[in-house]
């Protein structure tokens, strides 16, 4: 990718921060800073998003994170993903965004919508996105808030967009969020988690090859979060829970009921 200022974004709740350098310089607008955080409350009529507090345990500055490409913590660089384009990814028009029901944002140069209650299969096939858990009998879908978002939208095209959506996983019963973000052309981002002395740790290999970053930070009062952050047949994936308890062990089954351990 060409060299411009950055675009820093934060995304999910698993509290990431992408530098991205969009190769379509001139048609770049003057957006330095976005971030989508925790809640993914798209204000969609401006395309700003608005930003949910953290847990304490996980620092939500916007950091100038090392060079290197891929996954840090702390500044120290864990793991690089395993990213595969998807030229076949089908990029809905704005019109076709509204016939389905979303709410679309109307700033020309950020890709947002919002469907309020739909099905993720629903949502996901029209675009011809597979990620690993459509299909998969050991999570269930129920009608949920889904988000499809990509910085960065230039004569009807993405370099990457974003699913964000939520699973419950059956044998525990949580409900987790899913943000599943696909490539279509050359996205590389750096990704900066920070962790304070509440946090878990762990880096486990993937049975594709690829690595997966957990981290399980401790509350005052017992309860456990467990996020996790990895590339899966060349998709990146990030996994939290809803508002139930999580720990580490428990994110680890869910990733085995994934297919991916």
């Amino acid at each position: 990718m060409k060299e411009i200022n950055p675009i820093v974004l934060a995304l999910n709740d698993i509290d990431a921060r992408y530098i991205v350098k969009p190769k379509r310089v001139k048609r770049i607008k003057t957006i330095k800073y976005a971030l989508v955080a925790a809640a993914a409350c798209l204000t969609l009529s401006s395309a700003v998003v608005a930003v949910a507090a953290p847990p304490t345990g996980f620092d939500f500055r916007v950091i100038t994170p090392p060079d290197t490409k891929g996954v840090n913590v702390n500044e120290e660089w864990q793991f690089s993903y395993n990213i595969t384009d998807r030229k076949n990814l089908n990029i809905l028009t704005k019109d076709e965004l509204l016939e389905m029901g979303a709410e679309v944002g109307d700033e020309d140069s950020i890709y947002s919508a919002c469907f309020e209650e739909a099905l993720p299969s629903d949502i996901l096939k029209p675009f011809n996105a597979e990620p690993i858990t459509l299909g998969n009998d050991n999570f269930i879908e129920q009608p949920c808030k889904i988000f499809v978002t990509s910085l960065g939208y230039y004569d009807g095209q993405c370099d990457w967009l974003d699913f964000d959506y939520q699973l419950t996983h059956k044998k525990s019963g949580l409900v987790l969020r899913f943000s599943c973000i696909v490539s279509i052309d050359d996205f590389d981002p750096i990704v900066a988690h920070e962790a304070d002395e509440t946090v878990d740790k762990e880096i486990l290999p993937l049975n594709d090859g690829s690595m997966c970053l957990l981290l399980e930070q401790h509350m005052e009062d017992g309860c456990s979060h467990s996020k996790a952050d990895f590339t899966y047949d060349g998709i990146i994936y990030r996994i939290s829970s809803m508002s139930h308890s999580m720990n580490m062990e428990q994110m680890k089954e869910v990733l085995a009921d994934l297919g991916v351990l």
